[in-house]
């Protein structure tokens, strides 16, 4: 499966060319993400006034700041970034060939949403930043063309 290039993709113009530099080939669609740090909120029943606590999961094999990023053949890339301000792409993460992975965006409020990369062996959850017109058009592609 070949999908017909976009003028030069949907997505922010760095996450484009960072992605289109580490792919080394078209790209339909570049989007930021982050790994999900999920605050769990409950309450104890130790305590007499009923004391919310915090507990904080994450998944830390991956990290803060990832790529998501489809090519010109269906490809779907998870590219973990590194470095401090201006990170950069460092290591392949996952890349799951057309037809093998679905991703959707979850409903939400915020800055965030919630994305579940789905494959034979199970999902990936991560957040999506979810503010600017072209990362939201990013990640509705992709959700679309993997769908």
């Amino acid at each position: 499966m070949t999908i017909t290039e976009t003028a030069g993709g949907v997505g922010g113009k760095r996450m484009l060319r960072l992605a289109r530099d580490w792919i080394g080939g078209d790209v339909v669609a570049a989007a930021l993400i982050r790994r999900a740090d999920v605050i769990v909120d409950h309450v104890s029943a130790v305590f007499a006034d009923k004391v919310v606590l915090r507990e904080v999961r994450s998944d830390f094999e991956l990290p803060q700041d990832m790529l998501l990023a489809l090519d010109g053949h269906g490809t779907l890339h998870l590219v973990g970034m590194g470095g401090w301000l201006l990170a950069r792409p460092r290591e392949t993460l996952r890349r799951w060939p057309a037809g093998t992975a679905t991703a959707v965006v979850g409903e939400g409020r915020g800055w965030f949403r919630p994305l579940a990369i789905t494959d034979a062996r199970g999902t990936t959850t991560v957040a999506a930043p979810f503010m600017d017109a072209r990362q939201k058009g990013a990640l509705a592609l992709i959700e679309r063309l993997t769908a």
